[in-house]
């Protein structure tokens, strides 16, 4: 699916992502495909995609300690 780039910017960290529109019938669908999916290494994933909530603390508090 392609989203008009205005509108957000897209980061795909993982394989297990997929971006569906708003359509209820369609997601429905799609989450009953998943089951008990387990989500495997999704949050080493992300953390090492640079999206760790503690390194972003991390980051927060350098940027509030300067003001």
């Amino acid at each position: 699916m392609t989203l008009p780039k205005k509108e957000c910017t897209i980061v795909k960290i993982t394989d297990n992502l997929e971006f569906l529109p708003l359509d209820e019938n369609l997601w429905v669908e799609k989450l009953s495909k998943f089951g008990k999916h387990a989500h495997s290494d999704g949050v080493q994933s992300c953390a090492k995609a640079g999206y760790d909530i503690r390194d972003s603390i991390c980051e927060l508090e350098k940027l509030y300690a300067k003001e």
